[in-house]
């Protein structure tokens, strides 16, 4: 994982919606192409990973080849236009899969073509939107920005507020709102006014009063997380409650249409009829992507099936001191891994299809 690409990607004061996602969940999801409503794409889907050989990254093929030498500061997977951000001496550019810079080194920062038309950058302290040949379409004018996704609507921060702007970079939603999610399905999408969360359709409408102490949006289901009391449970899209808030953590669900909670003092799986799928028993496990979750046990890493049985014995180590996790299964069954300090990708049998030979690895 490039940890400097994602820590780009935070976005300042947003401590209410990400609640329990621990993990940087959701940034987790962005990486997996969670943009789409589609099961997130397999490893390869693009052809090539970002991978970092000594101080440099390149890009390397399914069997583990650089076909792009090592040579950027750091490096972002490839969008679906072909584009992937890359950076040297602190700025950031754009190069194809030849590996030729097509849009030159000069941002501050870059992110992916996340809509396959406009990528958020930095330049000069503001955030603004290029499309692929590298020219503003909306300027540069903005404290931060999150990507359209596949929204509409994207939100932008102008001093400590919030609002949604259209492809047009025309203001749809004025800057009300202390903080604001994406409209990860295209509907609906979560904000807060006064310390409590709401949610705004694409015409910028509340249509969900702010009531909740934290909210996400609808990712990958018609049910929304939420939290009221400290423990947290899920709405529909008029605002109902469809499950209590009984969960004294949980996600939102995932591709596989199943949320991880915590309830005394274990975590297992629910479906949208609130139905354990998987009992808790776990001290520790992540979300469940394509039919696999990882697990913890005694700080190694191994991965169980939508059904809770270890498919992949707990072997492998954390991607990183500050955070626990490991690469999500993609829906090509692969999964980036680290093992004796070295990233490598492998299958759901635990087979090794690219050795751990990487300082980094994309996932």
């Amino acid at each position: 994982m490039n940890n400097h690409q994602v820590l780009s990607n935070v976005k300042p004061g947003r401590r209410g919606r990400y609640f329990s996602l621990i993990m940087l969940i959701v940034l987790l999801l962005i990486i997996s192409g969670c943009s789409s409503k589609e099961k997130n794409p397999g490893l390869f889907s693009e052809g090539l990973l970002y991978a970092k050989q000594g101080d440099s990254y390149g890009y390397i093929d399914k069997t583990g080849t650089f076909v792009i030498n090592p040579q950027f500061d750091y490096a972002y997977g490839f969008s679906p236009n072909g584009l992937a951000p890359v950076a040297n001496d602190d700025k950031w550019g754009y190069i194809n899969k030849k590996g030729e810079i097509v849009i030159p080194l000069q941002y501050e920062l870059a992110n992916h073509f996340n809509d396959g038309e406009l990528a958020v950058v930095k330049m000069s302290g503001k955030y603004g939107f290029i499309d692929k040949t590298g020219k503003f379409i909306i300027n540069p004018t903005f404290d931060y920005a999150y990507g359209f996704g596949v929204g509409k609507l994207a939100p932008v921060q102008i001093g400590d507020s919030w609002g949604y702007i259209n492809k047009e970079g025309t203001m749809v939603a004025a800057p009300i709102f202390s903080e604001a999610d994406e409209f990860y399905d295209s509907e609906l999408a979560a904000v807060c006014i006064d310390d409590k969360w709401g949610y705004i359709d694409e015409s910028g409408e509340i249509v969900i009063t702010p009531q909740f102490d934290s909210a996400a949006s609808f990712y990958h289901s018609n049910l929304a997380l939420v939290s009221m009391g400290g423990k947290y449970g899920f709405i529909n899209k008029e605002g109902t409650l469809e499950i209590n808030p009984i969960y004294d953590k949980a996600t939102i669900y995932s591709i596989d249409g199943l949320s991880r909670v915590h309830i005394a003092g274990k975590y297992g799986f629910i479906n949208e009829k609130n139905e354990f799928a998987i009992n808790p028993m776990f001290d520790e496990v992540g979300m469940m992507f394509n039919g696999y979750a990882y697990i913890n046990e005694n700080d190694k890493y191994g991965f169980i099936n939508n059904k809770g049985e270890v498919v992949v014995e707990p072997q492998f180590e954390p991607f990183s001191e500050y955070f626990s996790y490991v690469g999500n299964a993609r829906s090509d069954g692969f999964a980036t891994v680290k093992q004796n300090g070295k990233y490598g990708i492998i299958n759901m049998k635990g087979e090794f299809i690219i050795q751990p030979t990487f300082d980094d690895l994309e996932s």
